[in-house]
């Protein structure tokens, strides 16, 4: 659970309208679930209760959290059993961009094969593969913000 302090632009939220990340198995009320293992639940805590120590993250949350217009659109529609298994996903993703990145010859050739960046930006990134990494990280930071935003975990 994060709590933020309204020095940084955020106010603090009594703790019972924060959502936790506790159980290995969450039941939403319209009665769907997920499945998250213990370990699953505490890195997605433990990314979360990071980004409340950042104080450009903590701008971001709070500009995410007063933007009423189509940015978070469609995030805003999805169940809460969506948000946690994107939570999930997304920080799967995140995780595996340190394997990927090992050789990073071979993570431009998976790159390319799989069509993820176009043809334009590519040219780009073979010249600077660090820039390729730094701009992933950061997007998939982004939607795993976002998504904690829209599901009131931050």
């Amino acid at each position: 659970m994060i709590v933020c302090l309204a020095q940084f632009g955020i106010t603090k939220e009594a703790p019972e309208a924060k959502k936790t990340l506790q159980n290995e198995q969450i039941i939403t009320d319209d009665g769907e679930q997920t499945i998250l293992t213990e370990q699953d639940a505490f890195d997605i805590s433990s990314v979360i209760d990071a980004a409340g120590q950042d104080p450009e993250t903590i701008q971001l949350v709070s500009r995410l959290k007063s933007d009423k217009g189509n940015e978070l659109d469609a995030l805003r529609n999805m169940k809460e059993t969506e948000i946690l298994n994107q939570l999930k996903v997304t920080l799967d993703d995140m995780k595996m961009l340190d394997q990927l990145f090992k050789d990073k010859d071979k993570a431009i050739e998976a790159i390319e094969e799989e069509g993820i960046v176009d043809e334009e930006n590519m040219k780009i990134y073979r010249n600077d593969p660090d820039l390729l990494e730094a701009d992933m990280r950061k997007g998939l930071y982004f939607q795993f913000i976002s998504l904690a935003v829209v599901g009131n975990y931050i």
